[in-house]
């Protein structure tokens, strides 16, 4: 008799990927990355509005192809401004649409991780925690 233990985990398929995904770096920069069936999609960044980075305002780059080999995603990405820095991106895609990404600079040498959620997943949790529970008032939760 075999159990669910036994079986490894599928990696996600592509289309599991479409959507919008949001998290933070570990400098607690803001990350939104926007991911298409066309295997292309947008990436931008921020930082925090207590940073005297904030000022410098939001990076965009265009996701010109990204991929999914198993558990291991890869992206090419070009600046939407002229200003800013080339980037890469990569990473693994994760149970429950978990992202774990590393970005760094292409000519400068840095590297943050991210971790990436479903921008969906998370409005729906968040909408269900603001739902009274057990007998709670709905400011009380």
């Amino acid at each position: 008799m075999s159990s669910l233990a036994d079986k490894p985990a599928r990696p996600p398929a592509a289309k599991d990927l479409v959507g919008v995904h949001v998290g933070y770096a570990s400098d607690y920069d803001f990350y939104r990355l926007d991911l298409r069936s066309d295997f292309t999609g947008y990436c931008a960044h921020v930082s925090p509005p207590t940073s005297s980075l904030h000022e410098y305002g939001v990076e965009a780059y265009r996701i010109t192809h990204w991929d999914l080999k198993g558990w291991e995603l890869t992206f090419t990405l070009v600046p939407a401004d002229t200003k800013a820095e080339g980037i890469y991106l990569k990473g693994r895609a994760e149970s429950f649409d978990v992202l774990r990404l590393e970005v760094g600079g292409t000519t400068n040498d840095w590297s943050r991780k991210l971790v990436l959620y479903s921008e969906e997943q998370t409005r729906v949790s968040n909408e269900e925690r603001r739902r009274p529970s057990n007998g709670q008032k709905e400011n009380e939760v």
